[in-house]
């Protein structure tokens, strides 16, 4: 059983959303919060105190929470190291007879315990939906791993709906057009479906300017975004603002925080590839950064003009109401603009000839210049930028 009910961890921005919509009150980044243990992240690594429940015994002994999850059903009693019974330590009397009971809680019947030794000897037992099938043999580790059916003909009945429907209807093209309609997704045939690993393609009715995209049924089944766009839009909304787990008071301007909003992350990914990590310049591999051809704070600027917002000192100045006008009008016309990767030489020497205020067409002269020889012999050979005039 558990020795305490609660315990102290982090905040962290991976679980912070978790934590709050179980009702939990966000501080700060890595404050320490109580939660209650039925709370945890089933994930969670953390040590938790067991105290084993043999009557003689009672030791208090830790274990990560993840494994504690993963093998804990209902039914089960929780044992110390030396009460499991590693070879050669013989079962107690309790053990044995909890050990019939768990095995008839889940609808079996325990034939017989006289062999057993360790976790991993057999146990032989009947299922009582499925006699007619007989004897069938598991393990008591195995028999107390919670997503384990340990009836065999029970695990080909626990098949899911979804996957046998389909299994059994490869030609119903009619169904998967259902399952994909559900979640606002355009189903395209190619061709039957087999498995449950097949690769479905489908087209988001929301992004149809996105193309055609792919994913695997037991993906689909467990995804409440199989649109990658759509992911895309709700994480960026779900740490837009005060709920950004980097949220601290509104102190940053609003440059900065457009910079770390999600959005510029995957934009800059994009460019990287479209250019196959080269320099649009110099056509070669390395390090690079990325430019903004129509410079990002005049995004911003045409941004506040359009939407007649002032321009405040921090981000905690506008209202939620504003930042998110802010953030999806600047998401839209960034998206407009093709990132070009530069090698940090070339970047800097830009800069440098035509300052910070940057438009398109400033980067056709530069890009110009340098086809026409302009800068050779200079940064390109590793001179300083101060001789380029």
């Amino acid at each position: 059983m558990l020795y305490k009910d609660t315990m102290f961890i982090k905040w962290h921005n991976r679980t912070k959303k978790y934590y709050e919509d179980l009702g939990y009150k966000f501080t700060k980044q890595f404050d320490e919060f109580e939660v209650l243990i039925k709370d945890l992240l089933p994930t969670c690594v953390q040590k938790i105190q067991l105290k084993c429940d043999t009557n003689e015994c009672g030791e208090i002994y830790t274990m990560d929470y993840r494994d504690y999850y993963n093998r804990k059903d209902p039914y089960q009693k929780d044992y110390c190291k030396k009460c499991m019974r590693r070879s050669g330590q013989p079962p107690s009397k309790d053990f044995l007879d909890d050990m019939y009971k768990d095995f008839k809680k889940k609808g079996y019947t325990l034939t017989s315990n006289e062999d057993y030794k360790d976790n991993n000897s057999p146990l032989i037992f009947i299922c009582d939906k499925h006699e007619h099938y007989g004897e069938q043999t598991t393990s008591w580790r195995t028999f107390n791993n919670s997503n384990t059916v340990n009836c065999k003909q029970c695990t080909k009945e626990k098949m899911s709906v979804t996957h046998k429907e389909l299994f059994t209807m490869k030609n119903n093209q009619e169904y998967l057009k259902k399952l994909f309609l559900e979640k606002d997704l355009a189903y395209i045939h190619t061709e039957p479906y087999t498995n449950y690993s097949q690769s479905l393609s489908f087209i988001c009715n929301k992004h149809e300017d996105k193309g055609i995209q792919n994913i695997v049924m037991k993906n689909f089944n467990r995804s409440s975004f199989p649109c990658k766009h759509c992911l895309s839009e709700y994480m960026s909304q779900s740490t837009l603002g005060s709920k950004s787990s980097l949220w601290r008071g509104g102190v940053s301007g609003i440059n900065r925080y457009i910079r770390d909003s999600g959005f510029v992350e995957n934009w800059r990914k994009e460019s990287f590839k479209r250019y196959n990590y080269k320099c649009a310049i110099t056509k070669k591999n390395g390090y690079l950064e990325l430019h903004h051809p129509y410079s990002l704070s005049k995004i911003i600027k045409d941004c506040l003009d359009e939407l007649h917002i002032e321009l405040k000192d921090s981000v905690g100045e506008y209202s939620d109401c504003d930042l998110a006008r802010i953030h999806s009008y600047i998401k839209d016309k960034h998206d407009e603009i093709d990132g070009i990767p530069l090698a940090p030489e070339v970047h800097s020497l830009f800069h440098k000839l035509y300052g910070n205020d940057n438009t398109p067409d400033q980067f056709d002269d530069f890009q110009h210049r340098f086809n026409d020889g302009e800068f050779e012999g200079h940064f390109l050979l590793g001179k300083n930028l101060k001789e380029v005039n």
